[in-house]
């Protein structure tokens, strides 16, 4: 789990909103938005004390764990594969070491980060903690005994991979099918590949490779910087394709809490938006009264009293006291501000 997941998810167990956090941290709320999207990273300075605020500890925070995982063990030898053929068994060689050197990392007693063992003496470059081997816990010096014998064993296979095939491609009758079944088992990419699809000339302003590096929110946001309301009719798309499981909390966290939620919050789009709610009660319904309601919600709200729709306004705050999913309290604006 990335650490933007685990903030978000210590935070709602906590029922704290984004902004309770940032007070309690001292930072702002859009930066702890930005960290449980992912976008960016709490500064290494803030981690103790997010730890703190949250309940839990670094390790739990940084998902650190002493051994690795099946997923991550086939990445490291699909890895060696690819670095055996392309630059040769010394090489290869050389990576197993650095490996063979991790697995025996020592944790601070202090804080519980790896720390850098010198001679006889450790320090941690995290919290600034150091001193003899003889400090460490009985358990850290074990490993370290235990690391000069390493134990670590690599089987790497090279295989001929000029017969693989290529990715297969959907038909957009068969990627509206997947995410109205709200199943991507097949491709995990469905949402974004259904826009690329069904708008192909405004995906024609990026390459394929360019397209294939986007994620389905990157694709809309920049869409939405040339052309707001191909972005708009793009993320209509989605949110009608996918209606039947905007109750469903978890696929209503992605499309409206990740693959929309920049989108829905832009200062290019919201004026398109706003004019679209006044006649499309549907949308009005989709957002309001899904299982995910958050600053997109309040975003729009606001922009309606910005541009003078108070009675559109008074007509979605009716929409989400009626929704009966749990939500943080939406701040309006006042005119003041």
């Amino acid at each position: 789990m990335k650490i933007g997941e685990i903030i978000r998810e210590k935070r709602k167990e906590l029922s704290l909103t984004q902004e309770q956090l940032a007070d309690l941290l001292g930072v702002s709320a859009p930066a702890v938005h930005k960290w449980e999207k992912g976008s960016t990273y709490p500064d290494i300075t803030t981690l103790p004390a997010l730890a703190r605020v949250l309940h839990t500890d670094l390790n739990t925070l940084l998902s650190f764990q002493e051994d690795l995982t099946a997923e991550e063990i086939a990445r490291f030898t699909n890895s060696l594969d690819k670095m055996i053929r392309e630059e040769g068994y010394g090489v290869a060689a050389e990576q197993i070491r650095k490996v063979e050197f991790a697995m025996a990392t020592i944790r601070c007693p202090h804080c519980g980060s790896p720390v850098m063992v010198r001679g006889s003496r450790w320090e941690c470059g995290y919290c600034g903690d150091f001193g003899s081997i003889s400090s460490l816990h009985p358990s850290e010096k074990a490993k370290l005994m235990r690391s000069s014998k390493p134990t670590v064993q690599v089987t790497v296979t090279v295989t001929d991979s000029s017969e693989e095939e290529p990715p297969r491609r959907f038909s957009r009758a068969e990627l509206e099918d997947m995410v109205r079944r709200w199943d991507f088992d097949e491709n995990e990419w469905a949402c974004r590949d259904l826009l690329i699809a069904a708008f192909p000339q405004a995906a024609s302003r990026w390459s394929q490779e360019e397209l294939e590096e986007m994620h389905t929110m990157d694709l809309l946001v920049e869409t939405a910087r040339r052309d707001p309301q191909t972005a708009l009719e793009m993320a209509k798309l989605l949110l009608d394709t996918a209606e039947d499981h905007l109750q469903n909390e978890g696929a209503a966290n992605q499309l409206l809490g990740w693959d929309l939620y920049d989108l829905l919050s832009s200062d290019d789009v919201l004026p398109l938006l706003v004019e679209e709610l006044k006649w499309d009660d549907r949308l009005a319904r989709q957002l309001f009264q899904s299982a995910y309601v958050d600053r997109p919600q309040e975003a729009i709200l606001n922009a309606c009293g910005r541009l003078g729709e108070q009675e559109l306004q008074r007509k979605l705050l009716e929409l989400l006291e009626c929704n009966p999913f749990p939500h943080d309290e939406i701040e309006l604006e006042t005119d003041g501000e």
